[in-house]
């Protein structure tokens, strides 16, 4: 994917072979929005099996590396997939307390859960 990203013939190559609409070589996932703060968000289609969508701030340094990865937290989200998946399958429920930017809430929405959550700091 990488080699696709930096040349064009190799990228149509392998998406004429790509079965998936949210491959890294020929995704366009980002999408820019002004939220009614006025503050500009960008939303993505997560790389998490199931995928969903998630905003934020691009400014923020701390999400460069989801931005890239299209997952925030990669070892700690597959953890939480493991200990909830089966679950939230059957309808379980989350709390989140101290939801932050939502990763965890949407995530365990994606796969099926209820949730409940809880954010002390406006900000988020």
């Amino acid at each position: 994917l990488r080699r696709a990203s930096r040349n064009a013939s190799y990228k149509a190559a392998l998406c004429g072979r790509c079965e998936c609409a949210l491959c890294l070589a020929c995704a366009k996932p980002r999408n820019l929005w002004k939220a009614p703060s006025g503050q500009t968000l960008e939303t993505v289609t997560t790389r998490t099996d199931p995928p969903f969508s998630f905003a934020y701030n691009p400014a923020d340094a701390d999400m460069k590396r989801m931005r890239e990865q299209l997952v925030l937290e990669p070892v700690l989200t597959h953890a939480w997939h493991e200990a909830t998946w089966r679950c939230c399958g059957s309808g379980g429920l989350v709390v989140d307390v101290g939801g932050n930017f939502g990763w965890y809430t949407l995530y365990s929405l994606a796969l099926g859960c209820r949730v409940v959550v809880f954010e002390p700091v406006p900000l988020f």
